[in-house]
């Protein structure tokens, strides 16, 4: 728990990102309880909606330039002169685990730069902690942020970000102050990777809602029964099981609506499976606004090596 007036620093690749809401909720938490909060954002915003709760936080947000913006370069160019061996250290650190990687090494020397820049801000802002969501490429930036400034830090580590890629997994878990996995599943798998030596540092924190934004009906006042699913269309979220799975069931005499919330890059097949299946109890609904509510539909295994982060 943060102290009222603790300057904090949110690492994320994108804010506001409408398919991050346990994000948002946890930073709006935060300020709720008076901490000052930065958020850094690794990207520019991109999303067709902003969920209205995100909108108080975009004053706080600070977007990456440009990487061969002057921005970049005077605030590279400024650590480079002021503290070499600092500066240099942290690449060294990076270059040393990653050049057998080239994607891996370019991506990062990607981002180098814009971790710089922010380390120079926050050293200016007197922020005391650094958290990155996702243990990739955000918990990249808060490591050489830290290098760099001085600054500790810890991340959340998710589903994806662990499972597909662990070059500097050990190394970030090292250098963090506390890491938190959103399971025990997870927390197994990054100490399997990392060794059971970081078992003191390693800790559950579950994703959660604030069930008082979610008034419950009584059980009279419930319609028909629907299924309801939020969540970004694409083949790791297991649409495709819930459709085929709704086709058993109205075949076995169930009856029920399902609504499935959400865009990206599968819609058309889903679309398409609707279609072939017959199932007009099914609609697919590109989101228009942000729901308050958070649903989670279990990942399936695919060639890529995802696997599901919600088994506790």
């Amino acid at each position: 728990m943060s102290a009222p007036g603790e300057r904090i620093a949110y690492v994320v690749v994108m804010f506001p990102c409408y398919s991050e809401t346990f994000v948002l909720r946890e930073i709006r938490e935060l300020v709720r309880r008076g901490a000052e909060i930065a958020i850094l954002s690794l990207r520019g915003f991109s999303e067709k909606i902003i969920d209205e709760d995100a909108r108080p936080l975009l004053a706080r947000t600070i977007y990456s330039p440009f990487l061969f913006s002057r921005a970049l370069l005077r605030a590279n160019l400024a650590f480079l002169l002021r503290s070499p061996r600092r500066y240099l250290g942290a690449a060294a650190f990076l270059a040393a685990r990653l050049w057998r990687s080239p994607v891996e090494f370019a991506k990062t020397a990607a981002l180098f730069p814009k971790a710089a820049l922010f380390a120079r801000l926050l050293s200016d802002r007197g922020v005391a902690h650094i958290h990155a969501h996702f243990a990739n490429y955000p918990a990249t930036a808060a490591l050489v942020i830290s290098r760099l400034s001085g600054i500790p830090f810890t991340f959340t580590a998710h589903a994806h970000d662990i499972f597909q890629g662990q070059l500097l997994l050990a190394a970030k878990v090292a250098a963090a102050e506390r890491v938190f996995a959103i399971s025990r599943f997870n927390r197994r798998f990054i100490l399997e990777r990392c060794g059971e030596g970081a078992g003191d540092k390693v800790e559950v924190l579950h994703c959660g809602l604030d069930l008082g934004r979610l008034p419950r009906k009584a059980a009279g006042e419930i319609g028909g029964r629907t299924i309801l699913a939020v969540g970004r269309l694409m083949a790791i979220k297991g649409f495709d099981t819930l459709i085929r799975a709704a086709g058993i069931a109205r075949d076995r005499g169930a009856g029920f609506d399902c609504v499935i919330v959400g865009d990206g890059p599968d819609r058309g097949d889903l679309e398409r499976l609707v279609e072939g299946l017959g199932l007009s109890l099914i609609h697919i609904s590109e989101p228009t606004r942000l729901l308050s509510i958070s649903y989670a539909v279990r990942c399936v295994k695919k060639k890529i090596r995802l696997l599901p982060g919600l088994p506790n």
